[in-house]
């Protein structure tokens, strides 16, 4: 009986993650805590993109709508990279329709209660902007039905409701939002004790999916002693030490590029396609102009 070679996508995933633990390290090594950070962050970038999907662009900025909000700046942005329309400027800043980006993550050294709480505020300035939807009248659709799709899809289906209440109450809906660090810097009786703080300040749809350390530490919501994925309907964190984090938040974005909903493409029009323009009028009088008669010569 011949042998079939074995290749285990678990023990690849743990090595990727020992290979990011290596990556800090070596961050750490930059002389300013602005070139550590910003190492650390391509770092989890190219990790992201070596297993993701070809379709997932990795990217950092900020996440904006169509009213003209944007978020604050995330280490960490998965878009759709065949339909996004993304808008650079010259210092490299991008910023991302929020109808095309899956997901979100805010890149830590050591996680205390500081960046904890800086995790929180960014991620919440990505969940409160509204995804963009034409009205059931624009869409000749029936009445209180949107049309929504999946990610990487073109092709659109029918819910009831509208964004403003669908992305509050369903996580497929809204844009997955992580925290990552190297390890948090206090106990974690004490971090979920901060966590817990949180909570009561920090709405559900505006809190972080999960906060996780690449040294296999976890904070996740939890509804009777169960981790979920979502925040949403949670009101307890739980500290959960995992043999793989890393594989732990794959799992989890994996899920959202293969599961999450947003609203059909029609919403990139409202950022690339200029509003009706206003015409103003003008009577301009007309002007006779008489032409010079011609010079007649009398012949004598």
């Amino acid at each position: 009986m011949i042998n079939m070679p074995q290749f285990n996508t678990h023990e690849y995933l743990k090595n990727l993650g020992q290979a990011l633990v290596s990556a800090y390290g070596s961050a750490g090594q930059a002389t300013t805590s602005g070139l550590k950070g910003s190492a650390r962050e391509k770092n989890v970038r190219a990790k992201l993109a070596s297993i993701l999907p070809g379709g997932v662009g990795v990217g950092t900025g900020c996440v904006i709508d169509s009213k003209g909000n944007a978020s604050a700046q995330m280490d960490i942005v998965l878009y759709e990279k065949q339909f996004c329309p993304v808008f650079s400027l010259e210092n490299d800043v991008c910023y991302y329709p929020c109808e095309s980006v899956m997901a979100v993550g805010s890149i830590k050294s050591a996680i205390g209660k500081k960046e904890l709480y800086d995790i929180y505020n960014n991620i919440a300035s990505v969940r409160r902007l509204n995804k963009f939807v034409k009205s059931a009248r624009d869409n000749k659709l029936p009445a209180g039905m949107i049309e929504y799709r999946t990610y990487l899809d073109k092709g659109t289906r029918l819910m009831p409701g509208n964004w403003e209440t669908v992305q509050n109450s369903i996580s497929s809906s809204q844009i997955y939002a992580f925290g990552l660090g190297q390890s948090f810097s206090a106990k974690p009786e004490t971090m979920i004790a901060h966590t817990k703080e949180l909570y009561t300040q920090v709405p559900g749809e505006l809190r972080p999916n999960v906060v996780l350390t690449i040294n296999q530490e976890i904070i996740a919501p939890v509804n009777n002693g169960k981790p979920l994925y979502s925040g949403l309907k949670s009101q307890e964190a739980i500290f959960l030490t995992p043999e793989n984090s890393l594989e732990y938040l794959l799992t989890s974005l994996l899920a959202i590029i293969q599961r999450g909903i947003t609203s059909s493409g029609d919403a990139f029009e409202r950022y690339v396609v200029p509003a009706p323009m206003k015409w103003t009028c003008m009577s301009i009088p007309t002007i006779l102009v008489q032409k010079p008669l011609k010079n007649h010569i009398s012949k004598h």
